[in-house]
């Protein structure tokens, strides 16, 4: 079955042709978010990207043009990549307020100090 047939079962609510779009794109997908993501994100963070795709896909299926599903999907993927860099880099930062300072140091301490 072409793409495009596929594409129209799909926006029809078909799950087998959502199944059939998954084993057909998920190798090119996968290698968007990767070459998007590098390491940037985990490998477990990379594959709930590419499910997090397929399932947009799903619940948006009803506005997708069946002629354009490759760059619908690419689309997703590249927006979901996006999102889950800037939720990981978030969480990595470390903000002032968590920075544990035992001492407290001033600059006339440290000025006194050298002299």
């Amino acid at each position: 079955m072409d793409v495009r047939q596929l594409a129209h079962k799909l926006k029809k609510g078909d799950e087998n042709a959502l199944s059939e779009i998954i084993t057909e794109f998920s190798p090119v997908t996968a290698a968007v978010i990767y070459n998007l993501s590098g390491e940037s994100i985990s490998r477990s963070d990379r594959e709930e990207v590419l499910a997090d795709t397929f399932a947009a896909l799903w619940f948006n299926r009803k506005k997708i043009s069946e002629e354009r599903i490759a760059g619908y999907i690419i689309c997703i993927a590249k927006n979901k990549t996006r999102d889950k860099i800037k939720t990981v880099t978030r969480k990595s930062a470390v903000s002032i307020e968590e920075i544990d300072i035992e001492d407290e140091i001033t600059i006339s301490d440290t000025i006194e100090s050298e002299a």
